[in-house]
């Protein structure tokens, strides 16, 4: 089956994305769908819909927006970003591969008449 071309509307929300994506103008993702040329109704209503489909998606890979750019990226940043910079891009490999150590966790089960009654034996004994 043949990669689905993306329409001029669904191109358009892909640029919205890359690059207004984080831009105040646009709080709600509704906001940016109409930016780019979606009814307010249907971008209220379907924009999961919207961005999820293979149109939008295919434009997003054309503008660069893919796992293996942003895993060339992390990759980058690892080994020539500033040292915080590099941490994080290390974090990220460690989610990726799922490598991340166990957290060590303790559960403790305490029967407090029991401890009660020990520090009264104590006290008594003093």
């Amino acid at each position: 089956m043949a990669k689905r071309m993306p329409s001029q509307l669904q191109r358009r929300t892909a640029k919205n994305l890359v690059f207004y994506y984080a831009d105040i103008r646009f709080e709600y993702l509704k906001d940016l769908l109409a930016d780019a040329g979606y009814s307010l109704s249907n971008s209220e209503k379907n924009s999961k819909a919207i961005i999820m489909s293979p149109g939008v998606q295919n434009a997003l890979v054309e503008l660069g927006f893919n796992e293996n750019t942003a895993k060339a990226m992390v990759g980058e940043i690892l080994l020539n970003g500033n040292e915080q910079n590099r941490l994080r891009a290390a974090e990220l490999v460690f989610k990726v591969f799922g490598t991340y150590a166990p957290e060590k966790s303790l559960i403790a089960n305490l029967d407090i008449n029991k401890l009660t009654e020990t520090i009264r034996q104590l006290a008594e004994k003093k």
